[in-house]
């Protein structure tokens, strides 16, 4: 079982009824052929928002969708304690000893990933805790996501968009390897983390952007955002606008077709209600981009975060069952498969059937 939640105490953010949005239909195909999915869902990863959530079904799409859901004035409050919030981690000042053989490691794999060319680096050493080490390995990729395997075409002029940028990591790691860096941020405090570290934050919003920013963008970076898009059409339209010629999008989503949702299901760590208010299967994900404009599209290999994944399931699932049935868990849990004996059930499965993956991972350009 993992720890209390370190966001338990703060207080939640509940919405009156002329704060929320009622939908009449689907928000990317606009069918009104839809049925519950899951009801009275919590916020219990983030513990910031109050209230219980209802998940749609579109069995015109395959998409699932928020109904109700907070306006795009009011949703700003479900946020006060997400992760962005968190400032980077400094850079380890001692140059000897253990925490020095740390960053080095780390660096080494990074410079791999994501073509940086940090130092000190032991980039033979750090190849070898990535293949024994599935911890190590996934830490570094979800550092940027977005950069893994990729280099700008014209270090120092290629310019690279991360829309939901949070804290600037990943436009910092991306710096280093020679992209010029630019974010858009909704949340003022996570921004300033940003700023702070000289990240350019052009805009609080997508649809901010001025004309001028049309076709200036070699590679735009989607990373767990367009969930959270009341209007994913729309921004995935306006991503079009900024790529330039031959330009690609980058994104990633929870994949509502996952083993990991068939699992767990209303306990799924990829629902988080009420933030992500439209989640995915590959088809319907693949449908949008193509009518927002988007014609080559590449589905890529699955990012390795199902044991993440599945200890964040298992702890919404643990949270949920106490507040119902305090004395479940120490009745239950001897009989209970563990988390690792479901990681593995779920790796077999995902080997067999990559589009059943956490995560849905694409590339698309025009």
């Amino acid at each position: 079982m993992l720890g209390k939640s370190k966001f338990s105490k703060h207080p939640l953010a509940h919405w009156a009824l002329e704060e929320l949005e009622w939908l009449e239909g689907c928000p990317l195909c606009k069918s009104m052929d839809a049925e519950v999915l899951h009801k009275n869902l919590v916020d219990h990863i983030f513990e910031a928002a109050g209230g219980k959530w209802q998940l749609q079904s579109c069995r015109a799409c395959e998409c699932a969708y928020l109904n109700p859901r907070p306006s795009r004035k009011t949703i700003g409050r479900a946020y006060s304690t997400y992760y962005t919030h968190a400032p980077i981690e400094a850079k380890e000042q001692a140059q000897s000893g253990v925490r020095w053989l740390r960053r080095a490691i780390a660096n080494g794999q990074r410079n791999s990933l994501f073509g940086t060319n940090l130092r000190p680096s032991l980039g033979y050493l750090s190849k070898g805790v990535a293949l024994i080490s599935r911890s190590f390995r996934n830490a570094m990729c979800t550092e940027a996501a977005g950069l893994v395997g990729v280099r700008p075409k014209n270090p120092g002029l290629s310019t690279i968009l991360d829309i939901g940028c949070g804290n600037g990591l990943t436009l910092s790691r991306a710096r280093d390897a020679g992209w010029r860096v630019k974010g858009i941020e909704p949340d003022p405090s996570a921004a300033a983390l940003a700023t702070a570290k000289g990240i350019e934050t052009v805009a609080s919003d997508l649809f901010e952007l001025p004309l001028s920013f049309n076709a200036s963008f070699e590679r735009i970076l989607l990373n767990h955002v367009i969930e959270h898009i009341h209007d994913p059409l729309a921004a995935l339209r306006r991503c079009k606008d900024l790529l330039m010629p031959g330009g690609e999008l980058w994104l990633e989503t929870p994949n509502l077709a996952s083993v990991g949702h068939q699992e767990f299901g209303a306990d799924w760590r990829g629902l988080e209600p009420p933030r992500h208010l439209v989640i995915f299967e590959i088809n319907s994900l693949q449908n949008i981009l193509i009518k927002a404009g988007f014609r080559k599209i590449n589905v890529s290999k699955p990012r390795d975060v199902v044991n993440y994944m599945y200890e964040r399931s298992s702890y919404i699932k643990e949270r949920r069952i106490a507040q119902l049935k305090p004395d479940f868990l120490s009745e239950h849990s001897e009989s209970s498969p563990s988390v690792q004996e479901l990681v593995k059930r779920a790796d077999r499965l995902i080997a067999r059937e990559p589009n059943r993956s956490e995560f849905i991972t694409l590339t698309a350009s025009l």
